[in-house]
């Protein structure tokens, strides 16, 4: 939904821009085409997400190439010197609006630790480091578990523990149901600390979660669902 605003209040500048700048109509129709790569380079790069406590150098470095890129292939077709003047306009426009709309819509996220021992330690220590989540410390007790989620609106489930019984699965499944992010401490390590801690590896988990899916990055299955989206259209 965030997206789709997004997308719109950009498009609806866009057009404006192009009307004040009284660019031809030959110009603005490439430029209804640029629109839509920087868009889809927005989203192949994950510069759409507004679920985090702050963005990077990097993502606003990636932001203002991507409309350096396009701006100067419409500039290079048209020869349209009012299009320096947008491309520093609609760059500063898009940094902006995704900058006050995460502003405005993210909240810190509770966090907790099902689990003791070595791996929770190991978890506490790389939460201390992890922007955007609160941590709240828990029992240990599997009982308690669903109504501590409940009452301290528990938003991040983090599994201190490699290998569980049927009564905990049980409960943390019910957990997961009502919408609460549930992750192993092998998914977590992986994609947090980018590091993989071989002496806890299992089959089990190579099957269930990353498994096969190690070396395919978020931008690969993004590529992959525009590739999907363009042959259903």
């Amino acid at each position: 939904m965030l997206r789709a605003f997004y997308i719109g209040i950009l498009g609806i500048l866009f057009l404006i821009l192009t009307n004040f700048l009284g660019l031809t109509l030959e110009t603005s129709i490439i430029g209804i085409g640029v629109f839509s790569f920087i868009i889809l380079g927005l989203y192949l790069f994950d510069l759409m997400n507004f679920d985090v406590p702050k963005y990077s150098i990097r993502n606003y470095l990636t932001v203002i190439g991507l409309n350096f890129i396009f701006f100067f292939i419409w500039f290079f077709i048209s020869w349209d010197f009012w299009l320096i003047i947008f491309f520093v306009l609609f760059a500063t426009i898009t940094i902006f609006l995704r900058t006050l709309i995460n502003m405005s819509v993210y909240r810190i996220k509770p966090v907790t630790i099902y689990g003791s021992g070595e791996l929770k330690f190991n978890l506490e220590k790389s939460l201390e480091k992890l922007e955007g989540y609160s941590y709240i410390d828990f029992n240990d007790n599997i009982d308690q578990l669903e109504s501590f989620v409940k009452t301290n609106n528990i938003r991040l489930l983090l599994l201190g523990k490699i290998k569980l019984e049927e009564k905990e699965i049980e409960k943390i499944l019910k957990i997961k149901l009502r919408n609460t992010h549930v992750m192993g401490y092998l998914d977590y390590m992986l994609e947090i600390e980018k590091k993989v801690e071989v002496s806890y590896i299992n089959e089990e988990w190579l099957l269930n979660a990353y498994g096969f899916e190690i070396l395919r990055s978020k931008f690969q299955n993004k590529v992959k669902r525009v590739l999907i989206l363009e042959c259903l259209l």
